[in-house]
Formats: structure tokens, C-alpha cells, sequence
């Protein structure tokens, strides 16, 4: 897990790979990181999100496995914000 406000305000993060082993990410975990721009995360199953664990990251663009993997996005398309969601991620390979 990710704690609840681990990375708040880290105005360096640009980049986060989210391993399969995460299995869920607290409140405002990564919020108001500026130069946050790129979330990869990994098969087989999509962690659970908080609702604020990504809010002020304008620029963000979460990578995904492609939804007919079964790999489910729904929880984070419902209460993370983004800028682009793509679904490009295979194994552990963005294409």
C-alpha cells in the first residue's frame, strides 16, 4: 500500500511506476505534484484509489493495461482525475 499523504507535494515527481503489488494508495498520496506527468501501472489487478490520491496534477497521464485484459480502471476513471488515460501498458512494457 501507499499511505495516505506519502508523496503530497513532492514538486520533483515526475514519473511513478505502480508495481502489481501495490494494492491500494491512500488519501491524497500523490497530490499537488506539479510535475507529476506519467503513472504506469502494471497487471493483473489495478489497485484501489482514494478519490484525492491524484488531485492538482494537471498534467498527468495514467498508462493502463488495455481494459479487454481485464483489467479493471473503472474505480480510478470514477475518482482520480487526469489528464489522459491511455491503455498502452503490456506486462511490464509501455508500448
Amino acid at each position: 500500500s501507499i499511505r495516505d499523504v506519502a508523496f503530497i507535494g513532492c514538486e520533483s515527481l515526475a514519473l511513478i511506476d505502480i508495481p502489481f503489488a501495490v494494492t491500494s494508495i491512500g488519501n491524497a498520496a500523490f497530490a499537488d505534484c506539479p510535475s507529476l506527468n506519467t503513472i504506469n501501472m502494471y497487471p493483473p489487478i489495478a489497485p484501489t484509489v482514494a478519490a484525492d490520491s491524484f488531485d492538482d496534477n494537471p498534467t498527468a497521464v495514467l498508462h493502463t493495461p488495455p481494459i479487454t485484459s481485464g483489467y479493471d480502471i473503472e474505480p480510478w476513471t470514477n475518482t482520480a482525475k487526469f489528464s489522459t488515460i491511455l491503455t498502452d501498458v503490456y506486462g511490464d512494457i509501455i508500448i
